[in-house]
């Protein structure tokens, strides 16, 4: 870790940190935040926007921590879900004051309120175990599909085809977490691999 970190922070001639799509997924980002904390406890007394950011980074933190002691679980008790959202709604009122105070640096975006919903619902289910991320892409999923259709047919097709790939999704998981191979054509389901 410590040598990736000094990768991303060394600034390579005279330039600014930036990360690329490629390295900021939602993965190695949940790994960065302890990191981020303590590089923000090192400045929160600098500025109010300082105590500000260290409080949304603790703030979201929390959040996966509570989700994540509940692993393997797939539901959450009531209390358990009480505080994960407890600690979604300080971080977007913290998000909120950030965007208030200074609007060029920090806004509120549709993904804030995405947020809400999977803190809200995880009372239901642990969004660490069970929240689908491909919703994210399902527009363009269905712009691709829809394109590729005739257009006399296009409405029937698209929809047949997306409920196709997400079989096909649906098949793969089931095999990973079962440990079973779904019949193929010419072939027969087996159990174990």
């Amino acid at each position: 870790m410590k040598a990736i970190t000094e990768a991303w922070v060394t600034p390579a001639k005279g330039k600014p940190l930036m990360l690329s799509q490629s390295h900021a997924k939602a993965a190695a980002l949940r790994h960065m935040v302890p990191w981020l904390i303590s590089l923000c406890e090192a400045r929160a007394d600098e500025s109010e926007e300082a105590t500000l950011r260290l409080t949304l980074l603790r703030e979201l933190h929390a959040m996966d921590q509570v989700w994540s002691s509940a692993l393997p679980r797939r539901f959450l008790g009531s209390e358990e879900a009480a505080r994960a959202a407890g600690h979604c709604e300080q971080a977007l009122e913290t998000l909120r004051v950030l965007a208030t105070q200074l609007p060029g640096r920090w806004r509120l975006v549709p993904k804030c309120h995405a947020l809400t919903h999977i803190a809200y619902d995880s009372v239901l289910t642990n969004p660490r175990v069970v929240h689908c991320y491909q919703d994210e892409d399902f527009v363009g999923r269905a712009k691709r599909i829809w394109g590729n259709c005739h257009a006399a047919q296009a409405e029937l097709r698209a929809v047949q085809r997306y409920a196709l790939h997400a079989a096909v999704r649906l098949n793969a998981r089931a095999e990973a977490i079962l440990g079973l191979r779904v019949a193929r054509a010419g072939g027969r389901g087996q159990r174990g691999r």
